[in-house]
């Protein structure tokens, strides 16, 4: 965890409710560091670790939108393209944004294209063959689900 070890959880002076995130705590004869701990006032802690989410379905889901993107690697050009997403699309949405991610990789200049409320791509702002995550959407950053695929054709 960056930054602090302990923290409290108090609403407001009367709830007592106290917890830190990674403490040091011994078991049997074996050092532990469970996720985090928990109390209310002087009552036993509760030790919590959290376990990995059932991302089965979730991962799915992903990968036939992600293969809606599968044509763009069909063109056999250098270019490096980035798409950013606001909000999850629909299939009809990927497809828009296909369409117009195989018109931009077809130019050879830097290009920003706003796609409304859905995103943003970004053509040849980083260098072909590096991905360098930025901030394109102004709002705080979140997770990123990355790929990338290179081509070598020789010299």
């Amino acid at each position: 965890m960056i930054g602090f070890r302990r923290f409290s959880m108090v609403g407001n002076s009367q709830s007592g409710l106290h917890a830190e995130i990674e403490p040091d705590t011994t078991v049997g004869d074996r050092r532990k560091r469970p996720d985090f701990r928990i109390r209310r006032y002087d009552n036993p802690w509760l030790y919590v670790e959290v376990a990995r989410p059932d991302t089965a379905d979730a991962q799915k889901a992903l990968e036939s939108k992600r293969q809606l993107f599968s044509s763009v690697l069909s063109i056999l050009r250098r270019f490096a393209l980035q798409i950013y997403l606001r909000r999850e699309p629909s299939d009809d949405e990927i497809k828009q944004v296909v369409a117009r991610a195989m018109d931009l990789c077809a130019r050879d200049q830097e290009m920003t294209e706003e796609m409304g409320t859905l995103g943003v791509l970004l053509l040849n702002q980083a260098q072909p063959g590096n991905f360098v995550p930025i901030n394109p959407l102004a709002k705080p950053v979140s997770p990123i689900l990355g790929g990338g695929v290179g081509h070598s054709w020789g010299r």
